[in-house]
């Protein structure tokens, strides 16, 4: 199983990101409310279908050995290759917000760690039972 599916590591990345977004909305002036609502709802969201991809193809997920694996079983399932667009429209929705800030690049970095951080934190349980197989 690669790395990147391992609990340790999933943890080290939601602190990771959870620090990032954090420290980029609370220096340099607003607070990007708006950026940040939807980092949040797209990382619901995404983090909901990375749960049913990991469910519907646990044992290929399992058997990867590089990030482009990982990638390649997500894409195959339908809750995954959802999951990845998605992503792609919270990415563009996150450019939508930060652009309505004094900061937008601050602003866009600010919300797209939190997306991550809560999609990690959402898919977190179901790779800990993935572990667990």
């Amino acid at each position: 199983m690669h790395a990147t599916l391992r609990p340790s590591v999933n943890v080290g990345l939601i602190v990771l990101c959870a620090m990032a977004s954090a420290m980029l909305s609370l220096i340099g002036g607003v607070l990007p409310t708006w950026s940040l609502l939807a980092g949040a709802i797209f990382g619901v969201a995404v983090g909901i279908l990375q749960v049913r991809s990991l469910r519907l193809s646990a044992a290929a997920f399992r058997a990867t050995t590089s990030m482009g694996d990982v990638r390649q079983v997500l894409a195959s399932s339908k809750p995954g290759q959802t999951a990845v667009r998605l992503q792609w429209v919270g990415a563009a929705a996150l450019v939508a917000t930060a652009l309505l800030t004094p900061t937008p690049f601050r602003a866009f970095a600010a919300g797209y760690f939190f997306l991550m951080c809560i999609r990690d934190a959402i898919a977190l349980p179901e790779v800990i039972a993935l572990g667990r197989l």
